[in-house]
């Protein structure tokens, strides 16, 4: 992905080699300060390109509320530069070429309209009346897409002298170049001075030079691009994209800096811009690949697979096989998978099928082992994708061969480590349709093996150093984490299919939910159709619960669309998993669930969908279930049974966030039931401190806090601490946490995961605290109501405190906060209250008033409503561990 979202670090990357020379700085200078130190009459007339990043910039800041005056202010500056009459001029021949399109665009035309409501300047009169003519027209021409205009004139032509110069090195460039040049990175090691020979770590190393030349000069195109990519690979694409746009501001010919802007707003599902963006791509760079192939991805995922297509093919035209094999080759795969695409949503796929073969098998003409081993690779996929969707199993298992490519890939990394961890992740998606592969064969045992082995190798790599050759559980090994009354359900989704199995105490093979149904002629198939809904499920899940969580003041989150379709949204999901089917599988004396999920699956509160008959607990794979079984029969911890040691980290909070309600109530009410209980609160809360106090060897480790999962950089994932602390999924890998049976994390939120799905496997502070030792870790999938949090977490404890086991003690715990009338929370607050009098005598005071007021409000106390009843009280709290 690294190398897909930034074409370049080209200044910084040309001066590390010496390829940046005096002219082109004093051009570069000349560009950024041209404002500041030419007169108006000296600047060279505005290009139609340089007319439209301007309207581009106003209509944005429409878009984000600009007043009147803010608009006015806007064209006023520019009076010197650009009559009214030019504007006028241009904006005409930019409607014209508008209404021309089939493209709809109707987010332009709204703005443009709005443009004309805020100012009654010949522009705005002009905006309008062209918005207005886009919202109206009321049908589209037949698709074409034209010919991108030259690039707009720069600068006078260079000087013979200057023609010899080195190209721009693109990070897509480099990255080929390190994978075939031991030397080049050996070369770039030296220079960048670290010990490496993984090509992602020099790019993410020249990111890092990258960003700290951006503080000498803050105010370059070059600073501000720095600054974009540092922010876009921290999953801040808002920030990025404002940073791009002020490096565009300074420089707006820059195609590098328009293709990663285009990138940055489809992460955020802004498709209908980022086709914009990179047509602007195109018109400074016919022949770039890389924007005709993520142009057309764009309109694909806006559902225009026709235009995407006609996209593609225009981009061919410019993409030729002698010049540009490898980019000649993706335009073709991307048209095929758009073909594919185009058949998960039509009823009779099988003809768009065939038409995404023929492009995978023309993409191969130069995506060759030997040319493009990870281009081969993945067109491979796509192929084993399609025949298995079309049924052609044996054309599929012909095509497995691929398997063989990647072992001798990964020979060449281990040999030379050049080729690096693209090589392993790609591995990872071939073997999630071997999966898929193994099951339509019958071979279920093996489907299953093959997909904990998937799973590991991502844990692995994300939780430590990848290595290969480690073991991986077997159908025997798998059977010592059950017993007569415990099963385990475990999922894998592939690029292909969603499967369920069902692993039953002392059988010989899984049982399957649901097999994956042979098309009937050439109608859509069922195993199609099931991921096609689960992917549309967990896009709207994701834009919804993205709305709840931006809605300010908190308690307008209790009218969000999330959180008045939760009910709805699970019992949804519950029919696209079959889980009805799955639990008429579990023998009737089994009343004990492991959960395994894959992928998005990882982050959705399934255990809410099974009902009340069932303890549920997960785990990220069964192989970190065994070794903490292993490690429980090898050095047991001396407070297994019941442990009595806790640290609390109180609230650290971050400057400018505001604290979180009732947390000092929570860990006042937690560590009074513990004789042996360490507490550090928000004011003293160092990363050093806390390392120091988790390598003491306590048996719970509490933390009220805010505890946050990135699940595209997991490494970044962390507990927040005293500011600017944090702990993080890196820091938390190293420590040693066997003594730990249970972590608490009280205010995570792990549903949302962005507008992408997880290709490979969701890994994140529960499984780098289960991969340390730590036998339970209870956490949150979304964050509940202060008072919410606080019930469930107090009642788990009591319950921990008589000697329940953890998945049992919050399963009661759910249920008595699922239960709780008004009457009894202000007899919770009264009892609370009388023990914390003595230790904490300012909370129980507060806690008085909150009963009192309760009983006072007469129409809660006699009724029998059950305030907490809805599933956002009680469902996002999970527990994972054995």
């Amino acid at each position: 992905m690294l190398r897909r979202i930034w074409d370049a670090i080209a200044s910084w990357f040309r001066r590390l080699l010496g390829q940046d020379t005096p002219e082109r700085r004093r051009r570069r200078a000349s560009l950024s300060s041209a404002t500041a130190t030419q007169s108006q009459a000296n600047l060279p007339p505005l290009a139609d390109a340089d007319y439209e990043f301007l309207l581009m910039q106003l209509l944005e800041g429409v878009a984000h509320g600009w007043p009147k005056e803010r608009v006015s202010k806007f064209l006023l500056d520019l009076q010197g530069r650009i009559t009214d009459e030019q504007w006028t001029n241009w904006l005409r021949r930019f409607g014209e070429r508008l209404l021309a399109s089939p493209a709809p665009n109707s987010e332009l035309a709204n703005r443009m309209v709005r443009l004309g409501e805020l100012s009654t300047t010949p522009l705005g009169n002009t905006a309008y009346e062209i918005g207005m003519q886009l919202l109206l027209r009321e049908s589209r021409p037949p698709v074409t897409v034209p010919t991108p205009p030259p690039p707009p004139p720069i600068q006078a032509p260079l000087e013979e002298e200057e023609r010899d110069e080195p190209q721009p090195v693109t990070l897509d460039e480099l990255f080929d170049l390190l994978q075939q040049d031991q030397s080049l990175v050996e070369q770039l090691a030296e220079q960048l001075q670290i010990d490496a020979t993984d090509p992602q770590a020099i790019i993410q190393e020249l990111i890092n030079k990258a960003t700290a030349m951006n503080q000498i000069e803050p105010d370059t195109a070059d600073g501000w691009f720095n600054l974009g990519v540092q922010q876009q690979t921290a999953g801040d694409a808002e920030g990025a994209i404002a940073s791009y746009d002020r490096s565009l501001e300074l420089d707006p010919h820059a195609s590098a800096v328009w293709s990663n802007r285009g990138v940055a707003l489809a992460d955020l599902g802004r498709y209908e811009e980022a086709i914009a963006t990179f047509e602007r791509v195109l018109q400074i760079e016919p022949a770039s690949h890389w924007a005709w192939n993520n142009r057309g991805q764009a309109l694909a995922e806006l559902g225009r697979f026709e235009e995407a297509i006609a996209s593609f093919n225009e981009g061919l035209k410019y993409i030729q096989p002698t010049t540009q094999p490898e980019g000649w080759g993706q335009l073709h795969r991307a048209k095929g998978s758009t073909y594919y695409d185009q058949g998960r949503w039509a009823l009779y796929p099988h003809e768009y099928w065939r038409k995404a073969i023929s492009e995978y098998e023309i993409a191969l003409n130069t995506l060759t082992p030997s040319a493009s081993p990870l281009g081969h690779l993945q067109v491979l996929q796509d192929l084993i994708r399609t025949y298995l969707s079309l049924g052609q199993i044996a054309k599929a298992q012909e095509l497995g061969r691929g398997s063989q490519l990647f072992e001798r890939l990964i020979d060449q990394e281990k040999q030379s480590g050049i080729i690096g961890i693209p090589v392993q992740i790609q591995s990872i998606g071939f073997h999630q349709l071997m999966v898929d592969l193994a099951v339509q064969s019958g071979q279920l045992t093996q489907a299953l093996e093959l997909a904990e082995k998937g799973k590991n190798a991502c844990f692995n790599w994300f939780l430590g150093d990848w290595n290969d050759d480690l073991p991986s559980p077997t159908w025997n090994d798998l059977q010592q984490l059950l017993n007569p009354s415990t099963a385990i359900i475990y999922w894998h989704i592939s690029p292909a299919n969603l499967t369920a199995f069902a692993i039953i105490h002392d059988t010989q093979q899984p049982l399957l939910q649901s097999p994956a149904t042979p098309a009937n002629g050439e109608e859509l198939p069922i195993a199609v159709q099931r991921l096609r809904e689960f992917d549309n499920w967990v896009k709207d899940w994701n834009q919804q619960y993205e709305e709840h969580r931006d809605l300010e003041p908190q308690p307008d989150r209790t009218t969000s669309r999330w959180r008045g379709n939760l009910i709805e949204k699970l019992n949804n999901l519950a029919i696209i998993l079959n889980v009805p089917e799955i639990i008429a599988q579990i023998p009737a004396d089994v009343n004990n669930l492991i959960l395994i999920p894959h992928r998005d699956l990882h982050r959705l509160p399934l255990h809410a969908l099974f009902g009340d008959r069932f303890t549920i607990s997960y785990l990220p794979s069964a192989q970190i279930g065994l070794t903490l079984k292993r490690l429980g029969e090898i050095a047991p911890p001396s407070n297994r049974e019941r442990p009595t040691g806790l640290l609390s980290v109180e609230c650290p909070h971050r400057e400018g966030r505001e604290a979180l309600v009732y947390s000092q109530i929570e860990a006042a009410g937690v560590t009074q039931m513990f004789e042996n209980a360490m507490r550090i609160d928000d004011a003293i809360a160092t990363k050093e401190r806390v390392i120091s106090a988790l390598s003491s060897g306590y048996g719970i480790f509490h933390y009220t806090g805010k505890a946050s999962d990135r699940p595209k950089i997991p490494g970044q994932s962390a507990l927040a601490l005293t500011y600017p602390d944090q702990l993080t999924l890196e820091d938390i890998s190293r420590l040693y946490l066997n003594s730990y049976q249970l972590v608490y994390l009280s205010a995570a939120e792990n549903a949302l995961n962005g507008k992408s799905a997880i290709a490979t496997e969701s890994v994140g502070l529960v499984s780098a605290f289960l991969s340390r030792g730590v036998t339970n870790v209870v956490s949150t999938w979304w964050t509940v109501e202060a008072i919410s949090r606080v019930l469930l977490t107090i009642e788990f404890y009591r319950q921990i405190e008589v000697g329940v086991a953890p998945a049992a003690a919050l399963k009661q715990a759910q249920q008595w906060l699922r239960s709780l009338t008004y009457s009894e929370l202000a007899q919770w607050y009264q009892d609370l209250a009388t023990q914390l009098a003595d230790n904490a005598p300012s909370i129980s005071e507060y806690l008085r008033t909150e009963a009192n007021l309760l009983q006072e409000d007469t129409a809660k106390i006699s009724s029998s409503q059950l305030p907490f009843a809805h599933p956002y009280h009680w469902a996002a709290f999970t527990i994972s561990g054995i």
